[in-house]
């Protein structure tokens, strides 16, 4: 914000999970995102991480991104690819074509591979793949579940 003092961020989640302490021009909004968008200015920048579960219809998120972001605005969407949920690579592979069917143009799709562990040798490989472990310990009770009950019945 120090970079951006006329910046106002607005962030939304479907749970009423927010902190209790945020910075100054920052709201957070209990809100469905798959809902209609009813915000009355348009954005500079929408940014998504890990939504694949969490979207049934990405074409009608993307289009409502795009309605509601200004001329040469910017959308950042953010997924771990794991090929144990995705063997068909389906996600991946149509994320981008989802995105210019919506409207956005110079859709730029980057691959980053992430250690998952504490194995690497590289010590920064190994810093990443520590971070990524740990996030992974914390999220895998949203994640298993739903997976156990779809895999195992």
């Amino acid at each position: 914000m120090k970079t951006y003092p006329l910046t106002n961020a607005q962030g939304n989640d479907i749970t009423p999970i927010q902190p209790n302490w945020i910075l100054p021009k920052c709201l957070f909004e209990v809100d469905d995102f798959e809902a209609n968008w009813v915000y009355s200015r348009p954005s500079d920048y929408i940014h998504g991480r890990e939504l694949a579960f969490s979207v049934t219809n990405f074409d009608r998120l993307f289009r409502q991104a795009f309605t509601h972001l200004k001329p040469r605005g910017y959308i950042e969407m953010q997924f771990f690819r794991i090929d144990v949920f995705a063997d068909d690579d389906s996600l991946a592979r149509h994320i981008r074509d989802k995105l210019v069917k919506a409207g956005f143009e110079d859709v730029e799709c980057k691959i980053h591979k992430v250690p998952i562990n504490l194995g690497p040798q590289d010590p920064k490989r190994k810093e990443i793949g520590t971070y990524f472990y740990a996030q992974q310990l914390q999220g895998i009770h949203s994640y298993v579940p739903e997976i156990l009950r779809e895999v195992l019945g």
